[in-house]
C-alpha cells in the first residue's frame, strides 16, 4: 500500500509539474518573441537609414556628373575669375552701387505709386545713368 500512495503522490504533482514546465517554455518564447521584434524594428531602421543613405549618394553623383560638365566650369569662370566668351562684354556693378539699386527698388516698391509720381527714376534710368551719364 505504501507504494500505491507514492505513486498516488506522484501522479498529484504531475499537473503542477506540467504547469510550470509550460509556464517557463512560454516565458522563453515571450522572450525570444520580444527579441525577435526588437531586431526586427533595427532592421527597419537600418533599411529607413540606408535608403537615406542611398538617396544622399545618388544626389551627389548628379551633382559630381554636373560639376564635370563643361557648363559648370563656364559659370565658375565667369562667377569667380569674371571671365568672358570671345566678343562678349563684362559689366561690373560695385557692391554699394548695387546695395544702392536694391535699396532704392524696395522704396519704390514699398511706397507704390506715390514714389512714382515724387519722381523716382525706374530701373532703366538709373542703368541708363550709371553706364552713360558719369
Amino acid at each position: 500500500m505504501m507504494i500505491a500512495g507514492r505513486v498516488g503522490d506522484i501522479r498529484s504533482w504531475i499537473p503542477w509539474l506540467l504547469g510550470i514546465l509550460i509556464a517557463v517554455l512560454s516565458m522563453a518564447v515571450a522572450k525570444q518573441a520580444v527579441k525577435w521584434y526588437s531586431i526586427q524594428e533595427q532592421v527597419e531602421s537600418y533599411e529607413r537609414e540606408l535608403a537615406s543613405v542611398e538617396s544622399r549618394r545618388q544626389e551627389l553623383q548628379e551633382l559630381i556628373k554636373y560639376v564635370q560638365t563643361p557648363s559648370y566650369t563656364e559659370e565658375q569662370a565667369r562667377l569667380k575669375f569674371g571671365l568672358a566668351k570671345p566678343g562678349e562684354r563684362l559689366a561690373v556693378i560695385p557692391e554699394n552701387l548695387s546695395s544702392s539699386l536694391n535699396d532704392s527698388n524696395n522704396n519704390s516698391q514699398i511706397a507704390g505709386s506715390e514714389s512714382k509720381m515724387s519722381g523716382a527714376k525706374s530701373n532703366y534710368q538709373k542703368w541708363w545713368l550709371y553706364f552713360f551719364d558719369q
